[in-house]
């Protein structure tokens, strides 16, 4: 965040559901917050708002006193607009649609050859390695993860490194 952000913390009470409280702090119009909260963090998290802090699902929040009685429960509201790529608009009813819509993007396979290229090599792939990341992003595409890591064990660059103690 931003360094004047605010570091508040999330109080929910009165019967407010956590993304009503969200909203309120994350979302209004000018603040340092909205510019990043209302159109990318939210919508993608309150897609998987059905799940709790345990990662148990649910439908419902319920709310609590400070003695711990029970005073009430809201509907969950997982709706929201992803914009998983930036010309995709459309809404989203949870995390089911957002999960179709990053596997259907073309985004997934070279950022995980990229990824999994930085964390075997140890380095940020440089304009000669293009062609090699680009390589395994098509057979990451094609094939299993097991298909990548061998593709990326067999690269001579890998097998023949010499890697400084």
């Amino acid at each position: 965040p931003p360094p004047n952000a605010a570091n508040t913390p999330v109080v929910t009470g009165n019967n407010r559901t956590t993304r009503d409280v969200l909203e309120s702090i994350t979302e209004q119009d000018g603040s340092v917050c909205a510019a990043c909260h209302k159109t990318l963090i939210n919508p993608l998290g309150f897609a998987s708002e059905n799940f709790d802090g345990l990662g148990r699902e649910r439908s419902e929040q319920a709310f609590f006193d400070n003695a711990g009685k029970m005073t009430g429960s809201k509907a969950v509201d997982t709706s929201s607009v992803p914009s998983v790529t930036p010309d995709d608009l459309s809404p989203s009813s949870g995390i089911q649609d957002v999960t179709d819509r990053i596997a259907q993007s073309g985004r997934v396979e070279p950022c995980l050859a990229t990824r999994f290229f930085r964390f075997a090599f140890r380095h940020i792939e440089d304009d000669s390695e293009k062609d090699t990341v680009d390589a395994l992003a098509r057979l990451a595409g094609t094939g299993s993860l097991a298909d990548l890591f061998k593709g990326v064990a067999m690269l001579p660059s890998f097998r023949q490194r010499v890697i400084d103690p």
